[in-house]
């Protein structure tokens, strides 16, 4: 497969699971990919970021050295919905690297306090908070507040996530 052909296709599920296929827990290629996640030309970066999300998810370990840059792109304001979308979507998967549990933390309590942001945003990001207050108690009751403030005005999805993620605190105290 031609990588940088195949992300100038038009957007479908089919085209990101056939990259992603193609990347499988190749390194090599998953670096290119990522290169073109980062990249910002916006087409090709959505065909990337959904492909890496589905590799990452076979395979958290390719993450490894790209959370940072991946943070620090989807931090930017030109970053679209679906930058921002797939990398939380990837994080969620990985346990984040200590040295960058910090810049994630804070990306991600941005991304959930902003009723401006897509739910699927917010969600993602709750659920790599979650992940992290397992390692870091001290963000346990900060995510509580936050989620609990939003349960009697959330949508159904941020409510039926948030429930999960407050279950998953409370047990692992």
């Amino acid at each position: 497969m031609n990588l940088e052909k195949a992300l100038t296709a038009p957007y479908s599920q089919s085209g990101v699971r056939k990259i992603a296929n193609y990347i499988g827990e190749d390194t090599v290629k998953f670096k290119l990919l990522v290169d073109q996640v980062l990249s910002m030309d916006n087409k090709k970066m959505q065909l990337a970021a959904g492909s890496m999300s589905i590799c990452v998810e076979h395979n958290p370990l390719l993450l490894k050295g790209y959370v940072k840059k991946l943070i620090k792109a989807a931090s930017a304001s030109s970053a679209t919905d679906s930058l921002k979308r797939n990398v939380l979507r990837a994080l969620q998967f990985v346990q984040v690297p200590a040295k960058d549990q910090g810049i994630v933390a804070d990306y991600c309590f941005d991304a959930l306090a902003n009723r401006k942001e897509a739910i699927a945003i917010r969600v993602f990001a709750m659920t790599v908070l979650g992940n992290i207050a397992h390692e870091h108690p001290d963000l346990k009751q900060e995510l509580r507040l936050l989620l609990e403030s939003e349960l009697s005005i959330g949508s159904a999805g941020y409510v039926s996530r948030a429930k999960k993620v407050l279950k998953q605190l409370n047990h692992s105290k």
